[in-house]
């Protein structure tokens, strides 16, 4: 039995080490290629579109700045965990109201994809999917 506050000081450290990488962030922070895949568009140059973007990841927080369809910025909010990367947006246009919804999983540090759907007023009308895609630095192009 003397052996047992060993075991314990032992699992109580593993336990606080799966803890502390738990708050890491799944993606990376930096510059990445959005890349929209939306086979449905009636417009074909909105079909395949790669943009800029600047993820902030700050434990399951995501943060990922760009722009729209016509270059004005955008702000896209969600959450990033080991089992998904899942962000979006919520805006008034017209006298619509027009969500964007994109569901996904981290494949690597520097990389996530999944899918998107856009409602329209609450009715689905339009998906296709998305990756990101850390950029390297400018001296290792």
């Amino acid at each position: 039995m003397r052996r047992l506050p060993h075991v314990l000081l032992i699992l109580g450290i593993a336990v606080f080490m799966a803890a502390d990488d738990a708050d890491q962030p799944i993606l990376e922070s930096g510059q990445y290629d959005f890349r929209l895949l939306m086979p449905t568009q009636a417009i074909e140059d909105n079909r395949d579109r790669t943009r800029a973007a600047k993820v902030k990841a700050d434990k399951n927080k995501l943060t990922i700045d760009t722009v729209d369809g016509v270059g004005k910025p955008l702000t896209l909010r969600g959450l990033s965990s080991a089992k998904a990367v899942k962000f979006g947006i919520t805006k008034a246009e017209g006298d619509s109201l027009i969500s964007l919804h994109f569901v996904g999983k981290a494949t690597s540090k520097t990389s996530a994809e999944g899918t998107i759907t856009i409602f329209v007023d609450g009715l689905k009308r339009a998906d296709g999917k998305w990756t990101l895609s850390k950029k390297a630095p400018e001296g290792k192009r």
